[in-house]
């Protein structure tokens, strides 16, 4: 079983686009058996995460996100939102310019707990992206341990930041882009099997980023919990229905 964790439906604001014929011709060529999906960024957030949710229902390998401004939105706004069936947050540090640790900001993470869903954060390393650094997603864990907080993109790539959160039993680290065969490999030396799968289409290639997994010296177990065991578990999908 395979179920990437990070997809992006709708248009964005730079032109890109992905269209339901998209992700179905993904799944079938990668052998996807789920797909989480969320928007890409775009003026109409909330709208957008609605039209997933509709398309999910239709469709039930979709597996819908939320996507919103922490900045912009009211706790009225996201009360209605969390209300809905959703599975899980998308929140993107740079599109949308705040820093996840931000006291302003913090009053939506006890909502999302009581909500009982994980948190998917862009993450970069790069100096150019202060505000997506992992150590910020670090905090935010250490600052609500009943908060699921998924830090994409491989934590940016680097060993020290896998090495920080690994000391925060609530985070994982989904693998699009930053993750590698080495990146596991070290990993796993350590202890540290909280990755899951992700491609970050259509940005990269699925194909590829399978590979990176597929080629990784380490345990089937731990590519199992990799590829969908993980995701299993903090979605809460419901194993008598799975494939």
């Amino acid at each position: 079983m395979i179920i990437d964790m990070h997809t992006h439906f709708g248009v964005d604001v730079d032109g890109e686009r992905v269209e339901l014929r998209d992700i179905l011709l993904q799944k079938e060529k990668n052998q996807l058996d789920y797909i989480v999906a969320f928007p890409f960024n775009c003026v109409d957030l909330l709208g957008e995460s609605q039209k997933i949710l509709r398309l999910s229902q239709e469709y039930n390998f979709i597996i819908p996100f939320l996507r919103f401004d922490p900045k912009t939105i009211t706790p009225r706004q996201l009360d209605e939102a969390l209300s809905l069936p959703y599975k899980g947050v998308k929140l993107h540090p740079l599109s949308q310019q705040f820093y996840p640790d931000d006291p302003v900001i913090a009053w939506i993470y006890p909502k999302i707990v009581q909500k009982n869903i994980p948190v998917l954060f862009h993450c970069n390393t790069s100096c150019y992206e202060p505000m997506s650094h992992p150590v910020r997603m670090r905090r935010v864990a250490e600052a609500f341990p009943a908060l699921t907080v998924i830090v994409g993109h491989g934590a940016g790539g680097e060993m020290e930041s896998i090495k920080e959160i690994f000391l925060c039993p609530n985070v994982y680290v989904e693998t699009s882009v930053d993750g590698y065969a080495r990146f596991f490999e070290r990993a796993q030396e350590m202890g540290f099997d909280r990755f899951m799968f992700g491609s970050d289409f259509p940005y990269t290639s699925i194909d590829i980023e399978l590979m990176k997994i597929e080629r990784a010296a380490i345990s089937g177990q731990m590519k199992e919990k990799m590829l969908y065991e993980n995701a299993v578990k903090i979605l809460k999908l419901d194993k008598s229905s799975l494939k």
